[in-house]
């Protein structure tokens, strides 16, 4: 489950997980593994894309279907603000 721990390590290393891997203390990387980190960036991805209003249909609803299925890997506070910053 990504809390906001670990939602606040991903925004400390400005979303860049080579950030973490180089600078990053053995607590924080502790903390969070690979496949969380990239469902955050993932998510903050699709809420852009969305926000952009640049694909078609299909796309858009292949993007809330994905969305849908990360949904269930992150407490209801992150993804809620995860989704006020698209």
């Amino acid at each position: 489950m990504i809390d906001i721990v670990k939602y606040q390590i991903f925004k400390k290393y400005d979303g860049d997980i080579d950030n973490l891997l180089k600078f990053g203390s053995k607590s924080d990387k502790a903390k969070i593994n690979d496949e969380e980190w990239s469902n955050i960036d993932r998510v903050l991805e699709i809420f852009q894309l969305l926000k952009s209003n640049e694909y078609s249909n299909s796309i858009e609803d292949n993007l809330k279907t994905e969305l849908k299925q990360l949904k269930t890997n992150f407490s209801e506070k992150v993804f809620e603000t995860l989704e006020l910053n698209k």
